[in-house]
């Protein structure tokens, strides 16, 4: 098990103040490693622009044997300025074979 999480708060006379959140999991909940599961969540906040981001991602991967895994992943980035807020959304799966 892998765990990282930070806090940081941020205060400027311009653009007032905020927290932004970063933390990361990854797990591997069976002996042989064969499953795993991470979840990486990050806010940023760009000055130039004024513009808050947030991103979240989870992802699984199973080693179905060691030459063959299924990889699966979702990605959510919304970011938030002056000139409105805007959403993306992704998701992906990459099943690999090795012979």
């Amino acid at each position: 098990l892998y765990l990282f999480a930070s806090e940081s708060w941020n205060s400027s006379s311009l653009t007032g103040s905020r927290t932004l959140r970063d933390f990361s999991l990854s797990w591997t909940p069976f002996p042989d490693g064969t499953f795993h599961f991470g979840l990486f969540y990050d806010t940023s906040y760009q000055t130039e622009l004024d513009e808050t981001q947030e991103t979240l991602v989870p992802t699984i991967r199973w080693d179905i044997t060691s030459k063959i895994y299924l990889n699966l992943s979702y990605q959510y980035l919304r970011s938030d300025s002056p000139r409105g807020m805007s959403r993306t959304e992704a998701a992906a799966a990459t099943f690999r074979a090795a012979f």
